[in-house]
């Protein structure tokens, strides 16, 4: 398991919560990470940005999905999007030292 981080927002404030889960390699270049939060419940969420990129009722389903959305919408839709993330929240701890919001420990 490896640690990375969620972005979340909570009353208005934003946060960075740590997680554990699995590196997934795929063919698109992005850095993503998949954990089961709970039992059917899987989550494909995209390292340098925390934001999470689709849900399903199991690994596999939910790595089927990741696919059906680069296809239907463009990687290019995912980069600009992580683009538009990482200038807006900024990089996730996982990859900066220097972070604009409160980290959480999980469970926190």
């Amino acid at each position: 398991m490896n640690s990375y981080y969620i972005s979340i927002s909570d009353r208005g404030k934003r946060y960075w919560k740590e997680h554990q889960g699995r590196k997934l390699k795929n063919k698109h270049g992005l850095d993503l990470f998949i954990e089961m939060r709970s039992r059917g419940y899987w989550v494909i969420t995209e390292g340098k940005t925390g934001l999470k990129i689709c849900e399903g009722n199991t690994r596999k389903a939910t790595i089927e999905k990741l696919e059906e959305l680069v296809e239907h919408y463009g990687i290019e839709f995912f980069e600009k999007a992580i683009e538009k993330a990482i200038k807006e929240f900024g990089l996730s701890p996982l990859y900066s030292k220097e972070v604009l919001y409160p980290i959480l420990k999980k469970g926190g």
